[in-house]
């Protein structure tokens, strides 16, 4: 079984007060060990999945290799998000399918 990860671009800021991050991936697959053939009986994909939080407790605007960390706004100082599509398939039976938003 082989899990891929592709189109990934993220940055990672550890202050003595805390630390700030985006991690950014464009797709997730899981097939065999070929990296091609799905796995029987079981379909699953994830897309434009995003990860971005601040613990620093304060308000952060920086850009390193290209990734903006740009963390202004109160609500922003002490957060965490996760967001991407989903998309799970269990021989033809169970069918999930969405978009996640935390």
């Amino acid at each position: 079984m082989q899990l891929a990860f592709q189109q990934i671009s993220g940055a990672l800021l550890i202050k003595p007060g805390g630390t700030a991050g985006k991690l950014a991936i464009g797709q997730v697959s899981l097939t065999r060990a070929d990296g091609v053939t799905p796995l029987p009986g079981l379909g699953f994909s994830a897309t434009n999945l995003a990860l971005s939080f601040n613990n620093t407790g304060g308000s952060l605007s920086t850009t390193i290799g290209g990734v903006t960390l740009d963390y202004t706004s109160a609500a922003q100082f002490n957060f965490l998000s996760i967001r991407g599509t989903l998309d799970l398939n269990l021989a033809n039976f169970i069918t999930l399918s969405g978009h996640l938003r935390v």
